[in-house]
C-alpha cells in the first residue's frame, strides 16, 4: 500500500539545519568551562524556531544543544566508569566531547558511541597515557562482554 505523502519544501533543509544545530559542540576551557556556540547556529534555523515565555528562540536551540550533549556525556560516563574515575567528570566530558567531535555519533540507538574510544585515546595525545589506554580497553571489552 502506498500512501501519498506531501513533504513540505524546504523540510530536509530545515530538519539538516536543526540536526547541525543541536549536534554544535562546546569549547572547553583551561578551567574545563565549556562554552556553547549558539552564534554558529544557522539564521535560518533561528527565525524558524519560536520564542516562548521570554526564552529567545536562539536559547531555545541553545537548551536542545546542551541537553543533546549532556545525554552524550552520561551514557559515555556510564559505559567508561575506569576512565571516568580516572579523569574526574569534568575532564571526562571535555574528553568525550573531544572523541565525538572526532567519532560522531552514526547510529539512532546510541548504542555504540564507545566503539572507537581506545583508537581515540592511542592518537590523540592529550589521553594518550598508558593508565588510560588500558582502563579505556577495559571499560571497552566490559561493554562487548555484555553486548
Amino acid at each position: 500500500m502506498s500512501a501519498n505523502v506531501h513533504v513540505p519544501q524546504g523540510l530536509d533543509t530545515l530538519q539538516g539545519e536543526m540536526g547541525l544545530a543541536v549536534a554544535t559542540p562546546f569549547t572547553w576551557d583551561e578551567d574545563l568551562e565549556y562554552t556553547i556556540h549558539t552564534e554558529s547556529y544557522s539564521d535560518n534555523i533561528v527565525e524558524q524556531i519560536i520564542s516562548q515565555k521570554g526564552i529567545s528562540s536562539r536559547d531555545r536551540l541553545m537548551l536542545y544543544n546542551r541537553g543533546y550533549w549532556w545525554r552524550l556525556f552520561t551514557i559515555m560516563q556510564d559505559e567508561m566508569p575506569l576512565i571516568v574515575h580516572l579523569l574526574g567528570y569534568a575532564e571526562f566530558n571535555r574528553f568525550a566531547s573531544a572523541y565525538l567531535e572526532t567519532y560522531p555519533p552514526d547510529s539512532p540507538t546510541l548504542n555504540y558511541l564507545h566503539n572507537y574510544i581506545p583508537d581515540f585515546m592511542i592518537r590523540n595525545h592529550d589521553w594518550s597515557t598508558p593508565i588510560l589506554i588500558q582502563a579505556a580497553k577495559l571499560d571497552y571489552y566490559y561493554i562487548k562482554a555484555f553486548d
